[in-house]
């Protein structure tokens, strides 16, 4: 993403070098998302956290990877109860 000639995920990874080569502990921020696919780059590219709009916040909870990964983790969670003789309690 090119914001006055400026890649902002390559600017987030480079501080995120910068801040860690240094042992700067603070966190990096990413803010101002228009899709959900600036969400995700900006955190492949190192940001620690995301402040995101309701609306974009739901494109990823129905996206269909998404609710699979939870439909996953949901069977995981029984299977573990099961062999801990948890149940369905």
């Amino acid at each position: 993403m090119l914001v006055n000639s400026i890649d902002a995920y390559l600017e987030i990874s480079k501080m995120k070098e910068y801040f860690s080569n240094h042992e700067i502990n603070c966190q990096i921020m990413g803010a101002s998302f228009k899709n959900a696919n600036q969400v995700s780059e900006a955190l492949i590219s190192g940001a620690d956290t995301v402040t995101v709009p309701l609306d974009i916040l739901k494109q990823f909870a129905s996206n269909d990877l998404a609710i699979h990964a939870v439909e996953v983790f949901n069977q995981h969670g029984k299977e573990l109860n099961n062999i801990n003789g948890m149940g369905n309690e």
